[in-house]
Protein backbone atom coordinates (compact mmCIF):
# COMPACT_ATOMS: atom_id res chain seq x y z
CA UNK A 1 0.00 0.00 0.00
CA UNK A 2 2.32 2.52 0.77
CA UNK A 3 4.87 1.63 -2.70
CA UNK A 4 1.21 2.57 -4.61
CA UNK A 5 0.80 5.16 -2.44
CA UNK A 6 4.21 6.93 -3.69
CA UNK A 7 3.68 5.73 -7.21
CA UNK A 8 0.61 7.39 -7.27
CA UNK A 9 1.78 10.82 -5.65
CA UNK A 10 5.09 10.62 -8.08
CA UNK A 11 2.73 10.47 -10.99
CA UNK A 12 0.21 13.28 -9.97
CA UNK A 13 3.54 15.39 -9.51
CA UNK A 14 4.68 14.66 -13.02
CA UNK A 15 1.55 15.79 -14.12
CA UNK A 16 1.77 19.22 -15.17
CA UNK A 17 -1.12 21.90 -14.01
CA UNK A 18 -3.61 23.52 -16.29
CA UNK A 19 -3.95 26.43 -15.05
CA UNK A 20 -7.47 29.07 -15.12
CA UNK A 21 -8.24 31.54 -18.18
CA UNK A 22 -9.13 35.13 -16.89
CA UNK A 23 -10.10 38.01 -18.57
CA UNK A 24 -7.50 40.47 -20.02
CA UNK A 25 -7.59 44.07 -20.53
CA UNK A 26 -6.34 47.51 -19.52
CA UNK A 27 -9.13 50.41 -19.24
CA UNK A 28 -11.98 48.35 -19.71
CA UNK A 29 -14.88 48.44 -17.81
CA UNK A 30 -17.86 45.57 -17.98
CA UNK A 31 -18.66 44.56 -21.43
CA UNK A 32 -16.92 41.37 -20.55
CA UNK A 33 -18.46 39.43 -23.63
CA UNK A 34 -15.93 41.51 -25.49
CA UNK A 35 -12.91 41.16 -23.66
CA UNK A 36 -9.97 38.87 -24.46
CA UNK A 37 -9.28 35.74 -22.38
CA UNK A 38 -6.16 34.27 -21.50
CA UNK A 39 -5.24 31.03 -20.48
CA UNK A 40 -3.20 28.89 -18.62
CA UNK A 41 -2.53 31.84 -15.48
CA UNK A 42 -2.38 30.74 -11.77
CA UNK A 43 -4.77 33.68 -10.60
CA UNK A 44 -7.13 36.12 -12.15
CA UNK A 45 -7.04 39.85 -11.05
CA UNK A 46 -9.80 42.33 -11.17
CA UNK A 47 -8.11 45.70 -10.25
CA UNK A 48 -9.97 49.15 -10.30
CA UNK A 49 -8.97 52.70 -9.48
CA UNK A 50 -10.93 55.16 -7.77
CA UNK A 51 -10.90 59.14 -7.93
CA UNK A 52 -13.32 60.77 -5.78
CA UNK A 53 -16.01 57.84 -4.95
CA UNK A 54 -15.88 57.29 -8.55
CA UNK A 55 -14.37 54.31 -11.27
CA UNK A 56 -11.62 55.86 -12.84
CA UNK A 57 -10.16 52.70 -14.49
CA UNK A 58 -10.85 48.95 -14.47
CA UNK A 59 -8.31 46.34 -15.59
CA UNK A 60 -8.48 42.46 -15.86
CA UNK A 61 -4.96 40.41 -15.83
CA UNK A 62 -3.49 36.70 -15.93
CA UNK A 63 -1.05 36.15 -12.90
CA UNK A 64 1.07 34.00 -12.12
CA UNK A 65 0.56 34.74 -8.21
CA UNK A 66 -1.99 37.88 -6.94
CA UNK A 67 -1.91 39.68 -3.21
CA UNK A 68 -5.11 41.11 -2.77
CA UNK A 69 -5.08 45.01 -2.26
CA UNK A 70 -7.60 47.46 -0.95
CA UNK A 71 -5.65 50.95 -0.74
CA UNK A 72 -8.96 52.86 -1.01
CA UNK A 73 -9.55 55.79 1.18
CA UNK A 74 -11.82 58.59 1.09
CA UNK A 75 -12.91 57.78 -2.27
CA UNK A 76 -9.67 57.72 -4.02
CA UNK A 77 -7.30 54.76 -4.91
CA UNK A 78 -7.19 51.16 -5.97
CA UNK A 79 -8.61 47.90 -5.50
CA UNK A 80 -7.35 44.69 -6.67
CA UNK A 81 -9.18 40.90 -5.87
CA UNK A 82 -7.78 37.81 -7.11
CA UNK A 83 -9.74 34.75 -7.87
CA UNK A 84 -8.38 31.33 -9.12
CA UNK A 85 -11.57 29.90 -11.14
CA UNK A 86 -11.80 30.39 -14.81
CA UNK A 87 -13.35 33.59 -16.05
CA UNK A 88 -13.78 34.64 -12.32
CA UNK A 89 -12.44 38.14 -12.82
CA UNK A 90 -15.34 39.23 -14.57
CA UNK A 91 -16.97 41.44 -11.81
CA UNK A 92 -17.47 41.13 -8.19
CA UNK A 93 -20.76 42.95 -7.22
CA UNK A 94 -19.99 42.75 -3.55
CA UNK A 95 -17.35 44.63 -4.07
CA UNK A 96 -19.31 46.94 -6.34
CA UNK A 97 -22.07 47.03 -3.79
CA UNK A 98 -20.04 47.49 -0.60
CA UNK A 99 -18.49 50.67 -2.21
CA UNK A 100 -21.68 52.29 -3.26
CA UNK A 101 -23.24 51.64 0.28
CA UNK A 102 -20.28 53.65 1.50
CA UNK A 103 -20.35 55.73 -0.99
CA UNK A 104 -24.00 56.86 -0.36
CA UNK A 105 -23.57 56.57 3.86
CA UNK A 106 -20.89 58.91 3.29
CA UNK A 107 -22.42 61.39 1.25
CA UNK A 108 -25.40 61.37 3.72
CA UNK A 109 -23.19 62.36 6.59
CA UNK A 110 -21.16 64.81 4.60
Amino acid sequence: LYLATCILLVTLAAVPSQGITCYECVDCRNLIEYLPHKSDCQACSKTVIYQNYEVTKTSRHCLDRCTPIDQVEGGSGNRQDCCYSDLCNASWAPTASLFTLITLAASLFF
